[in-house]
């Protein structure tokens, strides 16, 4: 009896993680700040949010083996990657193209989960990521790097392929740790590999009150 509850609950909870996806996208839009520096922020807020958070409910942060420690390392480098490449997307085109070819994800990770978890796609999954080969396509004007649209394009791609590599990772880790221990480590090593980018690209407007409300919120 309680499978169809959880089921209806994982389904609410999907919806509202899409929702704040799209909500990320659209704050990123409105700071006008360099991607890098967007992912500087919402990453350092969100290590100090989510450290608070393990510190109060008594969550572990040691990994429990070397290699373990080494995936969480490359983990936040990677989530460094995606989220810049992410907000690129939205900062050279706009918000509706970079989510879009973000949601390019599926395809990718039916590409990686046989590859990493030796699990074998349905028929449904590989017809349904297939299907996201002509819609990519119809998102591209022209195949030149100087429409800003194909630009977008491409980089919402990098953010969907690395995503779907973070996320099939995040599932094996997952079956271990916690979810609050593996994203206090992909954020908290995000920032710090984004540091450099932080004293390069920073100016006196990114400590407007605007800007630092938006990148909270994110």
């Amino acid at each position: 009896m309680p499978e169809q509850p959880n089921k209806l609950r994982g389904l609410v909870f999907a919806n509202v993680a899409v929702l704040l996806f799209g909500l990320a996208g659209v704050l990123g839009k409105l700071s006008a700040l360099p991607a890098p520096l967007i992912v500087f922020g919402r990453a350092f807020f969100a290590g100090l949010v989510l450290l608070a958070v393990c510190w109060f409910q008594h969550i572990s942060l040691r990994p429990k083996r070397p290699q373990d420690g080494f995936l969480l390392l490359g983990q936040g480098v990677l989530l460094a990657l995606h989220w810049t490449a992410f907000f690129q997307a939205i900062n050279v085109s706009n918000v509706a193209i970079g989510l879009l070819s973000f949601s390019s994800f599926p395809l990718f990770t039916a590409a990686l989960e046989p590859l990493l978890l030796h699990q074998r796609p349905s028929r449904i999954q590989i017809v349904a990521a297939l299907f996201i080969l002509p819609g990519i396509y119809l998102l591209v004007p022209s195949f030149t790097f100087q429409n800003h649209t194909t630009l977008g394009v491409m980089w919402g791609l990098l953010s969907g392929a690395t995503f779907a590599l973070l996320s099939v990772t995040n599932r094996w880790l997952g079956r271990t740790y916690s979810s609050l221990m593996i994203s206090l480590y992909q954020d908290g090593i995000a920032a710090i590999v984004l540091i450099p980018v932080f004293f390069f690209t920073a100016t006196g407007s990114f400590w407007t009150p605007h800007d630092l409300l938006i990148l909270f919120i994110l």
